[in-house]
């Protein structure tokens, strides 16, 4: 876990282990450290985490878990956390002949080789009700890039749909938090990634956005973070603050724009 990350994001008023959603918007820069963030800090919380990831395998979130103090692999064996390998469960229910026994991904994909968005929401919730059934902890629903699911040829109304299905079960079905993440780097230009960020705008609690720098590449500072806290009963935003960041192996120091010490 992040402790800048943390303390930039945390509101004493909210809970964002029940209830609450999180949506990651990646520009031109790379969101990852926000999800291996998340990901510690909740299973410090004592939640169950499944994580859904169509970017990574769990061999690398595990590496770099060890890094910053979280055991994955022991977390798993506990039974606190899942990993769902988003792409190899892609890659199955596209050529399922190469599989023996049941798929449970074929079922998310219909006759014309398009994927059904239901189907793929069936399984995920039988998958979280298989992990969870048994706990009475918080439950905690990671997504790291639903963009995948364009780049595939799946509508982003549909991909809409996804979040709303999953937001209402996650967060008012079971009392959970969902967090995912969407791919946004063409801006206004790609319309899908546009409609998705501000879909993502106007559905969650929280919203971080990750942008590259305007003037480039530089080794001091690694890109600009952007959170808004929305009011979700006026769907307005009622507080954003922006900062910036550097990231290392084992920490992401975060810092107001213009205050890097490379600068001062």
């Amino acid at each position: 876990m992040f402790t800048d990350i943390k303390n930039i994001v945390y509101r004493p008023s909210e809970c964002m282990t029940s209830k609450y959603s999180i949506g990651i918007i990646e520009t031109n820069a790379d969101s990852s450290f926000l999800f291996h963030h998340f990901l510690s800090y909740f299973l410090k919380e004592k939640c169950s985490v499944v994580f859904l990831s169509f970017c990574q395998s769990f061999n690398h979130f595990n590496s770099v878990g060890n890094k910053i103090g979280n055991n994955l692999t022991k977390e798993r064996d506990l039974n606190n956390f899942l990993f769902i390998d988003g792409l190899k469960g892609l890659a199955h229910a596209v050529n399922s002949e190469s599989l023996k026994g049941d798929n449970p991904w074929s079922s998310c994909m219909q006759n014309n080789g398009k994927m059904d968005v239901k189907g793929l929401y069936k399984i995920i919730k039988q998958v979280i009700n298989k992990f969870t059934s048994d706990s009475d902890k918080n439950v905690v629903f990671i997504i790291d890039n639903l963009s995948m699911l364009v780049d595939i040829g799946v509508h982003a109304e549909d991909v809409m749909a996804l979040v709303h299905y999953l937001n209402n079960y996650v967060t008012k079905d079971i009392e959970g938090s969902f967090v995912f993440g969407v791919n946004n780097d063409l801006g206004e230009q790609d319309e899908d990634a546009d409609h998705l960020k501000k879909f993502i705008q106007h559905t969650v609690n929280m919203s971080l956005e990750v942008k590259g720098l305007e003037t480039g590449y530089c080794k001091d500072v690694h890109g600009q973070l952007e959170v808004r806290w929305y009011n979700t009963a006026a769907r307005e935003t009622s507080t954003t603050k922006v900062s910036q960041f550097k990231l290392t192996d084992k920490t992401c120091a975060v810092f107001a724009s213009g205050m890097s010490s490379a600068v001062l």
